[in-house]
């Protein structure tokens, strides 16, 4: 052979080999894109299912948060899961004083019944989940578990699941699901506990909700009692200073007449302090009233501020009312006596926290079909922090605490809103505060 056949021989022979590596390497190639496919398909399969398992959370969360009605969110779960998880589902809280059951769909069957109060027990008595079929395969098991499969397959299921929960404050509960074909594998498990997780804190927080109502309405039953209890001694109190000061004539300073003065100044400030404790329990049973009737408005300003005086002058304060002369005759719908009663506290306030030498301006404007009353005062002004609870029951500031009882605000807050008005405050430190009143002129609907 010669050289130059040689020579195309052994190139045509390399080339051959290359292209057989270079197809046992696509080969391998492919294979890999092959097993990277399928791997990405799993992983897209497992980000699907833990999409649909974050998104069934969060409408767990949401559904438990909805209010503090416990049997009827639980409803709504135990519905929800029903759509989701399984065929049946029964979720059970039992308490101190009380059992919420709810079983989803209502009316299962006397088997589906008797399977789901089998692995309700069962995992009570265990403290643990129990599977029917078991998650794992050398998973512990007795007769017990036996006749758990046994109502399953009577009740036409092929999977039971049941997980045991306490809360914080010892109630105990169990998360009971019941399928026809999804098995119990760990996912399912660990699902069931993130469920069951958010029922024990809802549970909890119904449970102190509810504590919280129980002492709120003890506490206004005993002011109530307390309130009736000393009306009648203040009465008798109230009487007696009435009769002692018509016979004191004349009295000398620091004699019989100033003792009766002050014991009937003492008997008022009891009365009214009585009036609020009555009201604020008639405001937290839902009972608190008003009667609104047409008035003039301008005449009722004026009479508060006439009463309020000699307690202005006292402190040598000056006392201005800029109500306008287009609110001259103007007829408001309201409760005099509430209305009178709001204004005076927002008036005496600002006297009471005004220095000496300050002033206290009362303005009123006329805004659409609503009237705007303003009670500003040149005192130090109320912090941020105190603004947010300013109208809440019994609160006080920490440097007025010994100043009143803390009712006046948020009783005069109720009395406006049961005007369908508003009363609200602007303040700022060191610059005074501003207190706004707004009540709906018209008459107000039957």
């Amino acid at each position: 052979m010669r050289k130059d056949e040689r020579s195309h021989s052994t190139l045509h022979d390399r080339e051959v080999r290359r292209a057989r590596a270079l197809a046992e390497e696509t080969v391998k190639v492919n294979e890999q894109l092959i097993l990277a496919g399928v791997r990405m398909h799993e992983l897209a399969e497992e980000a699907e299912v833990a999409r649909r398992r974050l998104a069934l959370l969060a409408d767990v969360g949401r559904l438990l948060g909805a209010s503090f009605d416990l049997p009827s969110m639980l409803q709504a779960v135990a519905e929800l899961l029903v759509r989701e998880l399984c065929e049946v589902c029964s979720i059970e809280v039992a308490c101190a004083s009380s059992v919420t059951s709810v079983v989803a769909p209502g009316s299962p069957g006397l088997e589906t019944a008797r399977a789901v109060e089998h692995a309700r027990r069962l995992a009570l008595e265990r403290g643990a989940v129990v599977a029917c079929p078991p998650c794992s395969p050398g998973a512990a098991a007795d007769g017990r578990d036996g006749r758990m499969a046994e109502l399953c397959r009577t009740a036409g299921l092929s999977t039971a699941l049941s997980v045991p929960f306490e809360t914080q404050t010892h109630a105990r509960g169990a998360l009971t699901l019941l399928a026809r074909s999804r098995r119990c594998d760990p996912a399912a498990v660990t699902l069931a506990r993130d469920v069951t997780e958010r029922i024990a804190l809802t549970a909890d927080r119904a449970e102190l909700h509810q504590k919280a109502l129980d002492a709120v309405r003890a506490r206004d039953d005993l002011l109530a009692a307390v309130s009736h209890d000393l009306r009648n001694p203040l009465n008798a109190i109230v009487l007696s200073s009435a009769v002692l000061s018509r016979g004191a004539a004349a009295p000398a300073a620091g004699g019989k007449g100033s003792a009766v003065e002050r014991i009937q100044r003492s008997a008022g400030h009891m009365e009214r302090l009585l009036q609020d404790l009555v009201d604020s329990a008639k405001i937290g049973a839902g009972r608190f009233l008003v009667d609104r009737q047409p008035h003039d408005l301008l005449p009722l300003v004026a009479e508060v501020l006439e009463m309020l005086a000699p307690l202005s002058e006292s402190k040598s304060l000056r006392v201005e009312a800029e109500l306008g002369d287009a609110l001259a005759g103007l007829v408001v719908w309201l409760d005099r006596e509430g209305i009178a009663r709001v204004l005076a506290n927002l008036i005496g306030n600002a006297i009471k926290f005004t220095p000496e030498g300050g002033s206290v301006t009362v303005r009123a404007e006329l805004c659409a079909d609503r009237v705007r009353i303003a009670v500003c005062d040149t005192g130090p002004g109320i912090p941020p922090e105190d603004v947010e609870r300013l109208f809440d029951r019994f609160w006080q500031a920490r440097r007025t605490a010994r100043l009143g009882s803390g009712l006046g605000l948020f009783i005069a807050r109720e009395i406006v809103d049961a005007h369908g008005g508003r009363l609200w405050v602007e303040s700022r430190l060191g610059a005074g505060s501003r207190f706004f009143v707004e009540l709906p002129v018209a008459c107000p609907a039957p």
